[in-house]
């Protein structure tokens, strides 16, 4: 299990490696390091043992993946994912079952406004008058 730990590890530093893409000499340690954790695992327990982010890597479509479109750090779902929190949160907490405090008994048109004032945000799209600054 610990040779399992150690191939897995060093793989993991490999794929988070941030910034600059993957030089052949990490693609070639990335695969070798793939193959020996998928032997291993199907030697300890079986099919059974691998699971779909496992055949993932040890099946080579990681390493396809790293080879096509380069480091794989750029494609990383956090964002996304904390942005569906962030509008579940508002439609469980403001939309009130009827649309929040305004008129409007839709639940859309809050969660659209929201998102419209993250988008200006994130794109430093908001205008002067609202952060107080003068130019």
């Amino acid at each position: 299990m610990e040779k399992c730990l150690h191939h897995y590890r060093e793989l993991i530093i490999i794929l988070r490696k941030k910034g600059a893409n993957y030089t052949k000499e990490e693609i070639s340690l990335f695969e070798h390091h793939a193959n020996h954790l998928l032997q291993l695992l199907v030697e300890l327990h079986g099919r059974d043992g691998v699971t779909n982010y496992i055949h993932m890597i040890g099946s080579g479509h990681m390493l396809a993946y790293m080879k096509r479109w380069g480091n794989q750090t750029k494609y990383s779902q956090q964002g996304w994912e904390a942005l569906k929190a962030l509008i579940k949160l508002f439609f469980f907490r403001r939309t009130n079952k009827g649309g929040g405090r305004s008129s409007v008994k839709g639940k859309l048109i809050p969660i659209g406004q929201l998102m419209q004032q993250r988008f200006f945000w994130i794109c430093n799209l908001v205008p002067n008058k609202i952060l107080g600054l003068k130019l």
